[in-house]
């Protein structure tokens, strides 16, 4: 019976080839959509959680600044974790991971061509492949770092360095001075994990490197530490344990420490904001998505319904029971899904890498064939299976064989039904649509905003280790260059991080942590930044204490009091810029000290001095004149910085594309919403033809009644156009309120805003309404030129 079934369902199939194409790669196009955005949020969503034990892992972290919130830093001191480990019963183990901001060179000291500068450079504990669950494909977890100078390096870094994975026992050579011992081979981190890595060397290791056993001596708050609790209070315990620890070794000081489980590591501690930032709009689209396909495909089911009118009434006076019917075309839908269902896990499979790269997201390729992915792919197509064909078949097999015989197979029950799928179909539609333009518009706008910083044209280079002690000599080089129009060192990139520092206001003897930048003498001028009031000496900058405040700053450490001159321990203020937007517009302009120092002073920092460059290599600020050609300038700054840094491979990074980084979230969205809007318009068009299709051979006996009584194909389109354009019309009035609550929410994240303009919904409800009429024209001419005589005689 069921071999009979499927073979019906086949040849039916079969016969209607350009229909059945239609439906299926419709259907096929909806779920590769819907399992890419599954697969990217299972993807996000599983961060981290494959360690065994996640759900008892948390990392520690001090916030500081006003109230304890200002900055985070996700990092605790050396001794911390061993001395609260041993006062916390309630903690199993803890794992401390040092990876610095900066590049080391690694060299195979077999091979010395064979060498890289590395940024993902790690020393953990020994305990590190234990605490994780990281698999190692060479060595012994508990004993692969037990020793000092041991490393472990992952599949593609013994690849990059050896052309092989079998490496245990050679040597890599780090920073010219320290020969590390490969002791083990780890497989490369998965992409859903925030730990990342290329090599893993003992902790250990550091005490044998002066230049890095000053961070454990000095107690800085250098490394990334993570607690394993034996039960669900271990966490608040462990942050009122450093707690008392800070104010035992420090007494009173500022910060609260705050706990991370491990599931919300990644988005808690600032490591990929950007990546999870809307990472619950997209199963909502997914949904959509989805049900949009299933419409669709139900539509264009049922429409077809007209064209196997006589074929269900002989089954019926046959015998053939309404199961029997039922089944035979619930097998026939079951064939349909499952086609469109492999078409689009193979669709899915294939673009994954396109999209994600487009979207600028790292996904395993093999992460669509893991049990648990393959598994929710199960049970969608299990619940579109039984969405998709139950409707269709129990619709087909309820007609009554006379009825049926005699062509009568439209209700107006059903005809309501199929309203509805073109009224929601269309309403999702202009809703993505509406809400695509509006984030394009947003995002135009604050690529174009006036941020009070002069950003064109200008580039920044970070310094290398060796270049770092010949920054100044770097910086008039490149000033000499004829293309270059400026220079000037800070200590960090702009919109690339910033410090924090404790002041005093006047008046007070509370100290209030505030964000600082250091920048040299040349900063200010070299991005346009404009003041409000200028130092009164304009050689304020020789004298170290003096510092540069925003606008913002004064409101908030002396409002209304004359700021120059003002003491805020243990600086005194020397002008006031102008506020400028320092960090993304999703933030009103924040308070902000600028540290300025002299050619003197940093030339001097490099020789020893203490100064407010410690504990970074800094980086130069590039101003190109306007029309010169920058490849050939990049390249002559290139030839001047490989005169001072041999080891550190030369970057430069353009203001501009900072700037733009911090909204990768809002374009990823847009790139998502334009893609779907676009094909929620195509499976709204379909499924208006399918519902056109429905009502034109309802109708069919009418239309040739009128052409026989004189009307013309013009009168018989606008007669059949009129009610599904007044369908497409109440679905615009519908998204619209929708579409502009969303985008008004949305857009209250940003400080910083476009305005919600009235035409955009004009103008996409005339696309709509457009697109909508060329749909219903193509199929309703078509019924409007048929032969009366054959209309009429086929209904006789």
């Amino acid at each position: 019976m069921l071999k009979n079934y499927l073979i019906t369902a086949w040849r039916s199939i079969l016969r209607r080839k350009v229909f059945s194409l239609i439906n299926i790669t419709g259907l096929a196009v909806g779920i590769a959509a819907g399992m890419l955005i599954i697969l990217y949020v299972k993807h996000e969503r599983d961060f981290d959680l494959f360690h065994r034990n996640a759900d008892r892992i948390f990392s520690m972290g001090i916030r500081m600044g006003a109230d304890g919130d200002s900055l985070f830093v996700s990092r605790l001191r050396y001794t911390d974790a061993p001395v609260v480990t041993e006062r916390e019963p309630s903690v199993a183990g803890f794992l401390r991971i040092r990876k610095g901001m900066e590049h080391v060179m690694i060299q195979d000291p077999a091979h010395p061509s064979v060498k890289f500068s590395e940024p993902g450079f790690a020393f953990a504990d020994s305990n590190f492949f234990d605490f994780f669950s990281f698999n190692l494909l060479q060595g012994n977890s508990r004993e692969v770092l037990q020793n000092p100078l041991s490393v472990v390096v992952s599949e593609a870094t013994a690849l990059k360095y050896f052309g092989t994975t079998d490496v245990m026992g050679r040597v890599l050579r780090y920073n010219n001075a320290y020969d590390l011992l490969i002791t083990g081979v780890a497989e490369n981190a998965p992409s859903n994990s925030s730990i990342r890595y290329d090599f893993v060397a003992s902790l250990s290791s550091m005490s044998a490197m002066p230049e890095l056993r000053q961070l454990a001596e000095k107690g800085r708050f250098d490394f990334l530490t993570f607690f394993t609790g034996r039960d669900d209070r271990a966490m608040p315990k462990v942050e009122r344990s450093l707690a008392q620890l800070r104010k035992e070794r420090d007494g009173e000081a500022d910060g609260r420490f705050v706990g991370i489980p491990m599931q919300n590591f990644r988005a808690e501690s600032g490591s990929d904001v950007n990546t999870v930032k809307y990472l619950k709009i997209f199963p909502f689209v997914a949904a959509l998505i989805l049900l949009l396909a299933m419409i669709n495909y139900v539509s264009l089911a049922t429409a077809r319904a007209v064209l196997r009118v006589k074929e269900v009434g002989i089954r019926k006076v046959m015998g053939a029971g309404r199961s029997n019917l039922a089944l035979q075309f619930f097998t026939e839908s079951f064939l349909c899904i499952g086609m469109a269902f492999v078409l689009g896990y193979v669709l899915c499979a294939v673009l994954q890498t396109w999209l994600f790269g487009v979207l600028k997201i790292n996904i395993d390729s093999s992460f669509i064939r893991k049990p648990g992915m393959l598994a929710r792919f199960g049970v969608l197509f299990v619940v579109l299976t039984l969405l998709t064909s139950v409707y269709p078949s129990l619709l087909l097999s309820s007609f009554k064989p006379a009825a049926l015989l005699y062509g009568r197979i439209i209700n107006g029950g059903n005809a309501g039904v199929r309203r509805f799928f073109t009224i929601f179909q269309f309403a999702v539609a202009v809703l993505f649509v509406l809400c695509g333009i509006i984030i394009q518009q947003q995002i135009r706008y604050i690529k174009t905003a006036d941020t009070g910083i002069d950003r064109d044209h200008v580039v920044t280079i970070p310094f290398g280790k060796d270049l770092s002690r010949h920054s100044l000599a770097f910086k008039h080089e490149v000033n000499s260059l004829g293309s270059i129009q400026k220079a000037a060192i800070a200590l960090r990139p702009l919109f690339g991080g910033y410090d924090m520092t404790g002041v005093t206001p006047p008046g007070t003897e509370k100290i209030t942590m505030m964000p600082m930048l250091e920048v040299d003498q040349d900063f200010i001028s070299i991005l346009g930044l404009q003041w409000k009031l200028p130092p009164a000496d304009p050689l304020f900058y020789k004298t170290r204490q003096n510092v540069l405040l925003n606008e913002a700053a004064v409101a908030q450490l002396s409002p209304g009091k004359a700021p120059l001159s003002q003491k805020i321990a243990p600086f005194v203020v020397s002008g006031v810029l102008k506020d400028f937007n320092w960090k993304s517009l999703q933030y009103a302009i924040q308070p902000l000290i600028i540290a300025v120092v002299s050619d003197a002073d940093s030339n001097a920092m490099w020789r020893g001095d203490r100064s407010v460059w410690t504990g970074s290599n800094g980086c130069l600020f590039v101003k190109i004149r306007a029309g010169a050609n920058t490849a050939l300038v990049l390249n002559q700054v290139k030839k001047l910085y490989q005169k001072y840094e041999q080891d550190v491979p030369f970057e430069y990074h353009f203001m501009d594309e900072a700037y733009d980084a911090m909204y990768r979230a809002e374009e990823r969205l847009a790139i998502i919403l334009s893609g779907f809007a676009t094909l929620a318009i195509v499976i709204a068009g379909l499924g208006l033809l399918g519902l056109i299709t429905f009502f034109a051979a309802q109708r069919v006996k009418e239309i040739g009644i009128r052409k026989v009584l004189g009307a013309s194909a013009a009168n018989i389109v606008t007669l059949l156009s009129v009610d599904f354009v007044k369908l497409v019309a109440l679905a615009i009035l519908i998204a619209s309120p929708l579409a502009w609550y969303s985008m008004h929410r949305w857009l209250r994240n940003f400080a910083y805003h476009t305005e919600i303009r009235w035409w955009i919904f004009v103008l996409v409800g005339m696309g709509a309404i457009l697109i909508a009429l060329f749909t219903i024209a193509a199929q309703t001419f078509r019924a409007a030129r048929a032969n009366p005589a054959k209309s009429l005689r086929s209904e006789g």
